[in-house]
């Protein structure tokens, strides 16, 4: 008998939850033991599934109290026999979780970027100890992880891959080793343990750039996706809701007034076919969509990894502007949204969250992204004749949380992206997009330093109403207080 190496909190509702286990090889049986709001000890034993080097089971609650925290411990083992008894492990070693409120609007952490191995050790996991006490203290329901759990870079420069399916197995069981090992340090595993989260992969959970780089539909190239798209379905996908598109790991839930939609703009993408999302996802999207519509939700969040209101972009535009010469990095900016191959998906994206806006108008739409390393916030506006409906031109805020461990920008390149930040980008035909300015930020639009975000969809004490305002809290290495930055809807 002996513990797990991790354990993961997925998706719950306010009755039913998600528990993930990771452990050695030699554990066959994985036990649950668990009480409700400090009642009598339970527990669940399920067997698990060798995923080399690892075992894996997901352990199931449902039938539970509404909103209740739920206070447990696993135990691993080679047989049945060997498993603890419920009431002795949950005396020697336990975590908790809380179900999903059922008596107020969600409260949702946004978190990206996790490449902690480019931070210094001391601080290396700061932001993932101020995020625990933030679960601690009741001020997150729920982590939406937008893109780069891992990075996984390196795997692709030590691993040679001759034929797509020659190493198949080894590059699975190379990412499952990468993923666990960037969990496992107790300040990562104990955010894991101790919150529901739901997450979606960015190119960095494959290698940088997948989908944007030349060659990556080549069979050396494609042999790494496959491998990450393993290990990202076992470790991650898992434990999200059911997928709305069986091509695809797009995903939404609905809870109480707050809709969550996640696109996979990784699976399909391919920037020399102008693909990011692809048709079969769209589809599916649409039919969310109508369905979140007849819900009557009072905000819905679509998490899109990389921001459609772009710095790296809006950085390339201003160098030309200033520059004599006229070629661009188009390996690091064909990941935009905006890139001139990606823009009819751009348009897709946008005038769908218009339209969604103006055809269910009690709803307000925001966007959550990552990836870019520093944290902004964005105003879209659409002045499409048929988006407009009064004096004031529609908005769509664009909210970015990025890193929560990486390098930030420094010296000339944040230097560009101040100055970068001050123009407007055009982001589909009559729907343009900036960056405001934060509130307590030293550098205008632009907050660098390693940080996650908290958005409060609760309005105030005087409950909701269609104007009230979205609160965003930046919390951010360095910095004693939260920055908030409250969001009107107009």
């Amino acid at each position: 008998m002996s513990a797990p190496i991790i354990c993961t909190i997925g998706h719950c509702t306010n009755s039913s939850a998600k528990v993930c286990v990771v452990a050695d090889e030699a554990a066959r049986f994985v036990r649950l033991a668990f009480r409700i709001d400090g009642g009598k000890a339970q527990h669940r034993d399920v067997p698990s599934r060798a995923a080399e080097p690892y075992q894996l089971a997901t352990v199931g609650l449902d039938g539970l109290p509404s909103g209740a925290t739920v206070e447990y411990a696993v135990c691993v083992s080679p047989d049945v026999g060997g498993l603890e008894l419920p009431e002795q492990r949950l005396t020697r070693e336990t975590s908790s979780f809380r179900l999903l409120p059922s008596d107020r609007p969600l409260r949702l952490g946004v978190l990206s970027c996790n490449g902690v191995h480019k931070v210094p050790r001391e601080g290396r996991y700061a932001m993932w100890t101020r995020l625990a006490e933030c679960v601690a203290a009741g001020e997150v329901d729920l982590l939406l992880h937008v893109g780069d759990q891992i990075y996984a870079d390196a795997l692709k420069e030590s691993h040679d891959v001759c034929a797509e399916s020659a190493h198949a197995d080894e590059l699975a069981a190379a990412y499952r080793r990468w993923t666990v090992n960037t969990w496992r340090p107790p300040e990562v595993a104990r955010v894991l343990a101790s919150c529901p989260s739901v997450m979606m992969w960015d190119d960095h959970d494959i290698y940088d750039g997948w989908g944007s780089n030349d060659g990556d539909r080549a069979p050396e190239a494609r042999a790494f996706f496959d491998g990450a798209r393993v290990a990202f379905e076992e470790l991650q996908a898992s434990h999200n809701p059911a997928r709305i598109d069986p091509s695809s790991y797009a995903t939404g839930f609905m809870h109480q007034s707050v809709g969550v939609l996640l696109l996979d703009a990784r699976t399909h993408r391919d920037y020399s076919a102008g693909v990011v999302v692809g048709d079969a996802q769209w589809s599916a999207v649409d039919a969310w969509l109508e369905k979140a519509r007849a819900a009557d939700l009072r905000h819905l969040f679509v998490v899109v990894g990389t921001p459609p209101v772009h710095l790296r972009v809006a950085v390339d535009q201003w160098i030309h502007e200033i520059t004599p010469w006229t070629e661009s990095a188009t390996d690091d900016l064909r990941d935009a949204w905006i890139s001139k191959n990606n823009q009819p998906e751009a348009e897709r994206l946008v005038a769908r969250l218009f339209d969604f806006q103006v055809r269910s108008p009690g709803t307000r739409v925001t966007l959550v992204a990552g990836d870019v390393h520093v944290s902004t916030i964005g105003r879209l506006e659409s002045s499409r004749e048929q988006h407009v409906s009064g004096r004031a031109l529609p908005v769509v805020h664009q909210i970015v949380s990025s890193p929560i461990g990486y390098t930030v920008p420094t010296g000339l390149v944040a230097w560009l992206l101040r100055r970068a930040t001050k123009k407007r980008i055009e982001v589909a035909p009559g729907i343009v997009g900036d960056l405001v300015d934060l509130v307590g930020v030293d550098t205008d639009r632009i907050l660098a330093r390693r940080n996650f975000a908290v958005i409060r969809c609760d309005d105030g004490d005087d409950g909701w109403h269609p104007d009230a305002e979205l609160r965003v809290r930046y919390y951010a290495e360095g910095l004693a207080a939260p920055l908030e930055q409250k969001l009107s809807r107009g």
